[in-house]
């Protein structure tokens, strides 16, 4: 295979991707994302320490775990080497979530919706 063929070839896209939620609030009369602490940057922040809000998700592990799992989709912790982003923290090293260290196991907890989306239509419409 040459260098040509690579980019023309298509890559295959991967079953985990984040999405960008549809919750919308209005704030001061602008329409904004809703947004949730990342559950990456909780298991990771010190104690006593709010990790970062996102609004993307990823829509295959919340059906599989049960329960909302938003992840950020930045690189965070520079400082101290680390180079992924925590979506690729969350699918990559933890395997979807499946191998969570044990000492960050007790941090991440998987809740279900307390509405569904079609009372949220309802609510907004």
């Amino acid at each position: 295979m040459s260098a040509e063929d690579l980019f023309s070839t298509s890559i295959p896209t991967s079953e985990h991707q984040l999405q960008n939620q549809e919750n919308y609030y209005s704030a001061n009369g602008q329409r904004k994302h809703r947004q949730h602490l990342c559950k990456v940057c909780s298991a990771l922040a010190p104690p006593k320490t709010k990790g970062f809000e996102t609004s993307y998700f990823c829509r295959r592990c919340t059906e599989y775990h049960g329960g909302y799992i938003p992840l950020c989709n930045c690189v965070r912790r520079q400082e101290t080497g680390n180079k992924s982003t925590r979506d690729q923290i969350w699918h990559a090293t933890w395997v979807n979530g499946t191998v969570i260290p044990a000492h960050l196991i007790k941090s991440i907890h998987f809740r279900k919706r307390k509405r569904s989306e079609a009372e949220d239509e309802q609510k907004e419409g």
